[in-house]
């Protein structure tokens, strides 16, 4: 072999180790941001994780919250039921029954009044003006603080 050729075979073979280095290099670039994108990518899916694992404890919280308040309204509704149902019978009935003279608290706070309990026996009125009784007993208390006009006022 001659020195021509040797110094033309190692200058093929340098441009090939130079070749081989520089695509070496880009492979080796394109994983590096392959890596970094994945990393990234698993920050994010990280972050995404915890987040939605927050909002499913948030969630689960509120289910729970609502299943409370839902068994608080049921019992509301249901106490409101039993006791309307005891004044529909109560005043339903023509016969007098000691229960039925349970006192009834009302709310009379938009006339003035406040808070006024009054026993109103049921009983001793007649069905078809038992309602009357009642509204009589809450108009009373509210006309005693609110009369009309009296007659040494009216003008002449």
């Amino acid at each position: 072999m001659t020195p021509d050729n040797q110094t033309r075979i190692v200058e093929g073979i340098v441009s090939m180790i130079e070749l081989s280095v520089a695509e070496a290099t880009a492979a080796q670039k394109t994983l590096k941001e392959q890596v970094t994108q994945v990393s990234s990518h698993g920050r994010n899916l990280e972050d995404s994780l915890r987040v939605a694992r927050e909002k499913f404890a948030t969630l689960e919280e509120q289910a729970s919250t609502m299943t409370r308040h839902g068994r608080t309204l049921q019992d509301s509704l249901r106490i409101a039921h039993d006791e309307i149902t005891r004044l529909t019978r109560a005043l339903e009935s023509d016969t007098p029954s000691a229960s039925r003279l349970k006192s009834i608290k009302l709310d009379v706070a938009k006339f003035g009044g406040g808070d006024v309990s009054i026993a109103v026996a049921l009983d001793t009125f007649p069905p078809h003006v038992r309602h009357l009784a009642v509204w009589l007993a809450l108009f009373l208390p509210c006309r005693a603080k609110y009369p009309l006009a009296s007659s040494s006022k009216q003008p002449t």
